[in-house]
């Protein structure tokens, strides 16, 4: 099978490796690129916790500041591992999703106990500040990267799509899938979307996805890396 890759560059490279070993084949070209956000000094003390909801966020995080004893909720079992790789030890993750992981938090901190600190990129798809200070949390947010966009798919890209030597493209995130389609309208690409499988990690990717005249479009049950492989018989 043939894969495009559109993820920022770490996460592209990590899943080509593994796809790769399996006997696939390729090709990177990221819509996203990670750039570290520049804020005020953070005084970890005033914290029982932190909050992160993607791996990106958890690298920047690392690249800054030592890791900390303190708790850490995660999203997802990808952002978890992330941080175990990084050295947290006290980490709570949901099952890939903002919603969960605001009742997760509302299930295991109190209220009583301070503020929470949310670490995340300038663009997150739900305000997960909104959710939680409904439940009584102060939750301070940090804008710690920016993850800006790319104007336009690499000609080898748009070529390997023309010549119909792309089966299958994995969407991540709404926003990825959002700049991904303004590029390949702006390419006059559309046509080319015949003869390749969009895989949707979330019904909210589908639902930005679902006017493309793709082959076919599949939604992961569950927004897990592996539940999306699964979808067409791939153990990662």
């Amino acid at each position: 099978m043939r894969f495009l890759l559109i993820r920022p560059i770490d996460e592209s490279a990590a899943l080509a490796k593994k796809l790769e070993n399996t006997g696939h084949q390729t090709i990177i070209d990221p819509v996203l690129t990670i750039q570290s956000e520049a804020h005020n000094t953070i005084n970890f003390s005033l914290y029982q916790a932190l909050i992160f909801t993607s791996a990106a966020a958890i690298k920047i995080f690392t690249q800054t500041y030592d890791v900390l004893k303190l708790r850490t909720y995660t999203v997802g079992q990808k952002s978890a591992q992330e941080a175990k790789q990084h050295g947290f030890h006290d980490i709570i993750s949901a099952d890939g999703d903002v919603n969960k992981l605001a009742q997760l938090i509302t299930s295991n901190a109190n209220t009583s106990s301070g503020p929470l600190l949310y670490l995340s990129a300038a663009d997150v798809a739900k305000d997960l500040n909104k959710l939680l200070e409904k439940k009584g949390f102060q939750i301070d947010r940090v804008i710690i990267y920016q993850a800006q966009a790319i104007t336009e798919l690499k000609k080898p890209t748009l070529l390997a799509l023309k010549k119909h030597e792309i089966d299958f493209i994995p969407f991540y995130s709404s926003r990825s899938a959002l700049i991904f389609k303004e590029m390949i309208r702006k390419s006059n690409m559309l046509e080319s979307l015949n003869h390749v499988t969009a895989l949707c990690l979330s019904a909210n990717i589908e639902k930005t996805l679902v006017d493309l005249p793709w082959k076919n479009l599949m939604t992961a049950k569950k927004p897990k890396e592996d539940e999306l492989f699964n979808l067409i018989g791939i153990d990662l």
